[in-house]
């Protein structure tokens, strides 16, 4: 009971002065989504702006829903499969996630107003869902680090830090670290050293990632003399987002000749568990222009999204080392982190602005190409209670100069035969990352998509397929070192989604 009352007063403390379960990746997570769509725009590429009368567009130019001559229900199951390839210190390992999940389902209503007098032909209302992220992946990366270890960038962290002050500095790691006797001071007690002093050990990381986001537009849009359309949506997103992490420490040539060469020392691991909730709110705001029947321009404005989200987090270290103390007990030693309280705190998300255009070609094919601007600098944390005496003052400072401006160049095609159709597209997004900080092309994550799909259609039924890949690389680093170059963890991702799309007008 005292462990546990200490423990609170800790976490109380803790609050009001240093978090490390927001920061500048969760921003970037949050703020980069993959918009919901049908199978009819996945295979386009998702440059859908300037066309409309499809579900997805509710999500990115609502003007669209008012080139509607009919109403429309339609429900879009997605079948994704996820490969992630990771490299740490020369080796390679693989993970991949199988997971499903509806990309997008929702109705249209038309209401024709049938007076050809009138510059208001008609108006149109929409209610949909479309998923925003999908967050289930896998990973695992694993290599022999001969030079150093996550230890010693916590005997760094330690340094001139007094063991009683520990654990309301550094609750979740570098304390844990030293109750476990991976870290101990030296004869100077502001002063420590680590276990593994000189490296030779196995490292792995292990990382299961589940949920994602998710967001209910409401839309209305209307249509004027055929040729100016307008729209509006109100999105109302939902996000869950749950990490567990493992990093496991071992004595490698315990591993191979069973031959202990790291003195008192055979394993550690240490786990993080993150679970993060909320829900925001935003709007879209959408024109399309038809100056001819065969083309169409389209612009569109995102206002940030504003989340209000919740954090769960918790940490543990176990070890297995000798220990020259008879009060110690046990070679293995199990410490826990601090019960974290959850709070509620803000995101504000950037805003995007979106151009289109499209040519229709007799009644044969059409094209279309779309380009998003969006500044991931923009991104910002905010406290939502008064009460908590926090300030992401330095957490934002670092978004934006870690973040820029990235660039999304969109494009597909649609060729008619008969009641068949047959699609190809694809896109491309630079990297979020502020130039002056990209170092390497292979995983400043840019990414590219290849889609390609066919579809049924007949007066009233209409069935879609389609076939999306997608392509980014990453780079993770577990832990950085004064004065010395560490390497990370790059990461090859791949996602393949199947969707198929079952619609009905009426």
């Amino acid at each position: 009971m005292k462990r546990l009352f200490e423990s609170m007063l800790i976490a109380c403390f803790f609050l009001t002065t240093k978090t490390n379960a927001q920061n500048e990746i969760d921003a970037l997570r949050f703020s980069m989504i993959n918009y919901g769509s049908t199978a009819r725009s996945l295979s386009m590429g998702n440059a859908f702006g300037a066309l409309g009368a499809d579900l997805s567009v509710m999500a990115t130019n609502p003007a669209g829903i008012a080139l509607y001559r009919r109403s429309e229900f339609s429900f879009s199951p997605t079948f994704i499969l996820k490969n992630t390839d990771s490299e740490l210190l020369g080796a390679t390992s693989s993970a991949s996630r199988f997971n499903f999940n509806f990309g997008n389902f929702g109705a249209v209503w038309n209401f024709d107003l049938k007076d050809e007098s009138k510059a208001l032909k008609s108006w149109s209302f929409g209610i949909g869902y479309n998923r925003l992220n999908d967050f289930s992946n896998n990973y695992l990366a694993k290599g022999l680090n001969k030079n150093n270890s996550l230890l010693d960038s916590y005997a760094e962290q330690a340094n001139g830090i007094g063991p009683s002050s520990l654990p309301y500095v550094y609750p979740f790691d570098v304390d844990l670290a030293y109750q476990s006797y991976l870290i101990n001071t030296t004869t100077d007690t502001l002063s420590y050293i680590s276990v593994i002093p000189n490296g030779d050990v196995a490292q792995q990381r292990t990382v299961e990632t589940r949920g994602g986001q998710g967001e209910w537009d409401f839309s209305f849009g209307t249509n004027y003399n055929n040729q100016l359309y307008f729209g509006v949506t109100l999105g109302l997103t939902t996000l869950n987002y749950q990490e567990d992490m493992i990093w496991t420490e071992s004595d490698y040539n315990n591993q191979i000749i069973s031959t202990d060469s790291i003195y008192n020392f055979q394993y550690f691991t240490y786990t993080q568990s993150l679970r993060t909730r909320g829900t925001g709110i935003n709007g879209k705001f959408g024109v399309i222009y038809r100056p001819a029947d065969f083309v169409r321009f389209g612009l569109a404005i995102h206002t940030p999204t504003s989340y209000t989200l919740s954090d769960e987090f918790a940490t543990n270290i176990r070890s297995v080392v000798t220990v020259n103390d008879s009060t110690a007990g046990s070679a293995y030693r199990e410490w826990y982190s601090p019960i974290f309280i959850p709070f509620n705190y803000r995101l504000a998300t950037p805003f995007h602005a979106i151009g289109s255009m499209a040519f229709i070609i007799g009644k044969q094919a059409l094209i279309s190409a779309e380009y998003e601007f969006t500044d991931y600098s923009m991104a910002s944390f905010k406290e939502k209670d008064p009460a908590v005496q926090f300030s992401y003052s330095d957490v934002n400072t670092t978004i934006k100069q870690r973040y820029g401006a990235s660039h999304t160049f969109r494009f597909g095609g649609e060729y008619r035969y008969d009641i068949m159709r047959f699609r190809l597209g694809g896109s491309y997004s630079t990297s979020p990352f502020s130039s002056n900080i990209i170092t390497d092309s292979k995983t400043d994550q840019s990414q590219y998509s290849v889609t390609g799909g066919m579809g049924f259609r007949n007066k009233n039924v209409y069935i879609d397929v389609a076939y999306a890949y997608t392509h980014k690389g990453s780079f993770y680093s577990q832990y950085s070192l004064n004065n010395v170059a560490q390497a990370g963890i790059s990461e090859s991702l791949s996602n393949n989604r199947l969707m198929f799309t079952i619609g009905f007008n009426y």
